[in-house]
């Protein structure tokens, strides 16, 4: 309870959602203002959390100042950052402050109106459609603008882990999918860098399961986040990492919540399932 602050003046942040029979999100009110309290001065007094960490989970919600500290901190003990960017309106935060702060984002899961705008915070000048992706049947249709995409963004961030719906999860890198994003120590294993000849950014997609009853969508991106994470901290190879957030993204999909009653524990199938995720290979 040492790192959690508590405000006199504003409530618990809360988020109410109106959901369609399909258990999509129609409609979204909530409060966040509490937000306000995560100052630089809080994080920076819980410094050492940040010290033994080996991963700093950050998302969007977080004031403009809060972000330049986290980062900052990261730079100075070498901490790599996954950056949640929550929502498009909110999605490139981190990605205004100058680039010496956010070089320490090392990965990004967005979906892909997420991605869209972090690219124009970036200065991409392409062309950036509007499709939506409920409307797109077939994923590939999706995946070469998200490879154009993710490519120019990965200039900046080394592992780019798109979000497409029901469609699946297209992942970003300049590594192999055997290859671990941390060791058995914890340690954040760097990718080679941009434009190096031995190995090409590869975009690899990962086709979603199909799930016949549906209750509530809302949460199931964060689960999914969560169970990646979790593989990944844990040395495990990217297939094994999509499919324990698959996991818990099924997990969410079934709960009445956001945040499913009951998970899995390290004797699921999924943490010892290397090849069970379909993927498609863009160079």
């Amino acid at each position: 309870m040492a790192s959690i602050v508590t405000s006199g003046s504003h409530p618990t942040a809360n988020c109410f959602v109106v959901l369609d029979r399909q258990g999509d999100c129609r409609l979204v009110v909530g409060d966040m203002t509490v937000h306000d309290a995560i100052t630089a001065e809080w994080i920076e007094s819980h410094l050492g959390a940040i010290q033994n960490s080996s991963l700093v989970v950050m998302d969007s919600n977080v004031g403009r100042a809060a972000m330049k500290s986290i980062c900052e901190l990261c730079v100075r003990y070498d901490k790599p950052v996954l950056f949640e960017p929550t929502d498009m309106r909110i999605a490139s935060r981190p990605f205004q402050l100058s680039p010496d702060n956010f070089k320490v984002i090392r990965f990004i899961t967005p979906n892909l109106y997420e991605l869209r705008d972090i690219a124009k915070s970036l200065s991409y000048t392409g062309t950036i459609s509007t499709a939506q992706v409920e409307n797109v049947n077939d994923p590939r249709k999706l995946l070469a603008e998200v490879h154009q995409l993710a490519s120019f963004i990965n200039r900046y961030v080394d592992n780019v882990i798109v979000t497409l719906g029901s469609h699946g999860v297209a992942i970003l890198r300049r590594n192999l999918q055997e290859q671990p994003f941390f060791d058995q120590r914890g340690d954040y294993l760097k990718p080679l860098p941009v434009g190096s000849d031995e190995r090409t950014a590869q975009l690899r997609f990962y086709q979603g399961r199909p799930k016949q009853h549906i209750v509530n969508v809302s949460g199931a991106g964060d689960s999914f986040s969560s169970g990646f994470i979790a593989a990944m901290l844990d040395g495990q190879p990217e297939p094994v990492c999509v499919n324990v957030g698959f996991e818990a993204a099924c997990c969410a999909l079934g709960s009445k919540g956001a945040v499913a009653e009951r998970y899995f524990d390290r004797e699921h199938s999924c943490w010892q399932t290397t090849n069970g995720a379909d993927f498609i290979t863009f160079q």
